[in-house]
């Protein structure tokens, strides 16, 4: 444990609001991250707020230290951290409903094991914000990269300006899973624990997204205040790229259909077939090692307008989309 790490009794004396109930839950999933876990715990017990929160951490059945070290945690933090330590792996989603259906809190923030909080005052922002935007179900921020276990604030992921502004759900879909780092979000709690069914059918991050934004879109806070480990040990990064061309399609077929059941809540069929197929190319072009030239562009170049990244998108994209016309005609043909 950090040594200047507050014990539990200095935390709760600042909760002046929701004494009784956590205002907000944290949801921490986490797989044989014994390198990493204490990071991710000691960034939560770290927030400095005037409302209560909770940990619920969700342990896969780990086989390294990563129980042992969650163990200790909540003996010194009972009030505050929650464990569910499984004696058999359930995998990531399963773990990741089950956390959010474990939750208390009016909002729920989410960081995996593998990744940590880099500011103090990251989720009393959120909330301060999210209050003053009631209609908005999810917020988010840029993310620094950790790679080889250095923290580089020269790499940003996610950074669309310095101003706190809402971005519209098709920008969000259009984006893809890596449009909002997921240790940044925070969602109202009613959003994940009564979801629609498309829903179970792929509840990776990109959905998280899309469903948070479905209605009034998602908040940006331009401060950051996470770091996102890159192809560490565990990790979706790295686990995408070992991905056998496969698992790769399986995957793509699930997101499809996902994507196809969008069209129930009003996103137009143009916006799904575009983003089926940038989904397509990212999730090969990843697998080749292309993605990630692409990414660093991106990721260190200013905000650009979403008409503007529309209209190159498209340009870049073209042949995909076509590929994917072609996809839904046959479809239609076959039936």
């Amino acid at each position: 444990m950090h040594e200047n790490l507050r014990i539990e009794s200095e935390i709760l004396t600042n909760w002046t609001s929701n004494a009784g109930s956590p205002l907000v839950s944290i949801v921490c999933i986490t797989y044989n991250h014994e390198k990493f876990i204490g990071e991710a715990i000691n960034g939560f017990l770290a927030q400095r707020t005037d409302f209560s929160f909770e940990v619920v951490i969700g342990d896969d059945c780990s086989t390294d230290e990563t129980t042992k070290i969650i163990e200790k945690y909540a003996s010194q933090y009972s009030a505050i951290i929650k464990p569910i330590i499984r004696d058999k792996n359930i995998g990531i989603s399963a773990n990741l409903i089950d956390c959010f259906n474990a939750c208390a809190g009016s909002y729920i923030a989410i960081c995996e094991g593998d990744d940590y909080w880099t500011a103090p005052e990251k989720i009393q922002t959120q909330i301060d914000l999210m209050k003053q935007h009631p209609d908005i179900n999810i917020s988010f921020h840029p993310s620094y990269a950790i790679e080889n276990h250095k923290l580089q604030k020269d790499k940003i992921f996610s950074n669309y300006g310095d101003k706190v502004k809402v971005i519209p759900l098709n920008d969000i879909i259009l984006g893809g899973g890596g449009f909002m780092p997921t240790q940044s979000l925070i969602l109202r709690a009613g959003v994940l624990k009564n979801p629609p069914d498309w829903f179970y059918k792929y509840p990776i991050d990109y959905f998280i997204q899309i469903l948070g934004s479905v209605g009034n879109g998602g908040l940006y806070i331009p401060s950051i205040f996470s770091a996102y480990r890159v192809n560490a040990e565990g990790s979706w990064s790295l686990r995408q790229r070992v991905a056998s061309v496969q698992t790769i399609k399986e995957n793509l077929e699930k997101e499809k259909k996902s994507l196809l059941a969008l069209k129930g809540v009003g996103v137009s069929e143009d916006i799904i077939n575009k983003a089926i197929a940038i989904s397509t190319f990212k999730a090969f072009t990843r697998k080749f090692k292309i993605y990630g030239l692409i990414r660093t562009l991106i990721t260190q170049s200013k905000y650009i307008e979403s008409k503007q990244i529309l209209f190159v998108a498209s340009l870049f994209f073209s042949p995909f989309i076509k590929l994917a016309g072609k996809i839904k005609t046959q479809n239609h043909n076959n039936i």
